[in-house]
């Protein structure tokens, strides 16, 4: 079945060449608490960030980082490992703080080094990062 005419002698659509033989069944929500990213693989390998490690290391502790997202009514909290690895709550470990944050808050993107704080009221990572080796 062909669509009106585009005025050039085209027709504006035309029908699906491929038609489904069943209908689509409808996408399952996810259930609130479970992060969609959670069940989901990581299609590439996730690099080490040298400017987290650096900042890891001279720290030499493990810390607890915080991202508030009060509006949303959400909280997550990590651990930021002195070999520069991120510790979410559920074990997972990130070698990136954005890789880290969209892990957390099921994000498909987050700026992880603007985000994730040192404790409640710390500085951001880039913060912490610029005060260090500035």
């Amino acid at each position: 079945m062909a669509g009106p005419d585009d005025g050039y002698g085209q027709t504006a659509f035309a029908a699906d060449p491929y038609p489904s033989s069943a209908p689509e069944a409808p996408a399952r929500p996810v259930p609130p608490g479970e992060s969609i990213r959670a069940s989901t693989p990581m299609l590439f390998e996730e690099e080490d960030d040298p400017d987290l490690e650096a900042l890891a290391r001279s720290i030499g502790t493990p810390t607890r980082i915080v991202w508030s997202r009060p509006r949303r009514n959400q909280h997550f909290e990590a651990l930021l490992l002195p070999d520069g690895a991120i510790e979410l709550a559920n074990g997972a470990r990130y070698r990136h703080p954005d890789s880290a944050a969209t892990a957390a808050s099921g994000s498909y993107t987050a700026d992880g080094w603007s985000v994730w704080r040192l404790g409640d009221t710390g500085p951001t990572l880039v913060e912490e990062f610029s005060r260090r080796f500035a």
